[in-house]
């Protein structure tokens, strides 16, 4: 079993770029009812395709912008910024067509990143400010919220169709619960974070007009609406909202 990003899922399987895709979530009411979804449930079961099996998610927060010199408060405000993404072609476009210049970087890479000036911001959830220190080298948060990507709970198909009906009931019932038990940690979390990165660390937090970011990646979303797999699924998302 291994917790993975939708968006390193994406490279193995297709549909799942969907979760990469800006603004499929409208708020994070419309994202908690989808992943509780018929549809995501198809979709664990269809990486039976390559091997894995899907088992639960948990909320890793909306996505939004965070930079060293200046806050992010409409659109060209990105122009020529460094942004690091991560690996997944999903991810780099967008940041182009917000007119910022993608950086792909290891995780681990972020900080020093920051620090040195190779890039000059990178986007998560407000958790990486105090989880990951970046609020050190980071003073300006803007609520843009671009994305809400989930992790995953994958194992292997093998080994799943390897255990009883018993023993894969006790696992779907498990993991279901340890979804609901992360997910309320993850809100208080956050809420936690956010206060000590205003107090301790001198972050400065700004919410941003959305509709502008909205408008420049609408182009994504029809072009990946092109693919009739990823259609069917943004289409199941957009009744649930």
């Amino acid at each position: 079993m291994v917790k993975v990003n939708a968006g390193a899922l994406e490279s193995f399987d297709p549909s799942f770029s969907v979760f990469s895709l800006p603004y499929v979530f409208s708020d994070e009411e419309h994202f908690e009812r989808v992943m509780d979804s018929e549809t995501v449930q198809s979709m664990y079961g269809n990486l039976s395709d390559i091997g894995l099996r899907g088992i639960t998610y948990f909320d890793a927060g909306a996505r939004s912008f965070y930079t060293s010199n200046h806050a992010i408060e409409k659109p060209e405000d990105l122009a020529g910024l460094k942004i690091r993404v991560m690996t997944n072609k999903t991810s780099i476009d967008t940041m182009k067509l917000l007119g910022a210049a993608p950086t792909p970087l290891p995780a681990s890479e972020v900080y020093t990143g920051l620090q040195q000036g190779v890039i000059d911001g990178a986007e998560s959830s407000s958790i990486a400010l105090v989880d990951a220190n970046h609020g050190e080298v980071a003073k300006y948060f803007s609520y843009d919220e671009h994305t809400r990507i989930p992790d995953f709970l994958i194992m292997s198909d093998q080994t799943w169709n390897n255990l009883s009906e018993e023993e894969q009931a006790i696992i779907t019932e498990e993991a279901q619960d340890s979804t609901h038990e992360h997910n309320e940690r993850w809100k208080d979390m956050i809420a936690d974070g956010v206060v000590k990165a205003e107090e301790e660390m001198g972050v400065t937090f700004n919410e941003v007009d959305q509709e502008p970011f909205r408008e420049l990646v609408e182009p994504l979303l029809e072009e990946s609406r092109e693919n009739p797999q990823v259609k069917e699924i943004l289409d199941a998302f957009s009744i649930l909202e």
